[in-house]
């Protein structure tokens, strides 16, 4: 199967991220990087966490706090950096408050080697 990425634009919503993540780990099929880009203020120890966890099943967490002085808020700005980031040439961009099927990321990405 191939690789694809992960992009995920969240702002101060630090529970419903946590329940979307478990759901890209319960997957069937994976990720081979998760893009949170950060326009709020996620607390520091849950990242690390969120890390942890992501790099124990082989899958890259990429973090990136946007920095306001820099970059303008908003949800296309956030998405605009994450694709910069992504090293995949697939690429999903999900809101941070959703929660996937267990075969989510397995049917599309099927769908996608059948009409490539």
């Amino acid at each position: 199967m191939l690789n694809f990425s992960t992009i995920v634009p969240t702002y101060n919503r630090e529970k419903e991220l946590t329940e979307l993540l478990e759901t890209i780990l319960k997957q069937t099929v994976k990720p081979n990087e998760v893009i949170i880009i950060d326009d709020g203020n996620l607390p520091a120890e849950f990242i690390q966490k969120q890390k942890e966890i992501f790099e124990q099943k082989r899958i890259e967490f990429i973090y990136y706090k946007k920095d306001h002085s820099k970059e303008r808020r908003g949800l296309a700005e956030s998405k605009n950096i994450g694709l910069k980031l992504a090293k995949n040439e697939i690429l999903f961009i999900l809101d941070d408050d959703l929660e996937l099927e267990e075969k989510f990321f397995e049917e599309v990405m099927k769908i996608w080697e059948e009409n490539k």
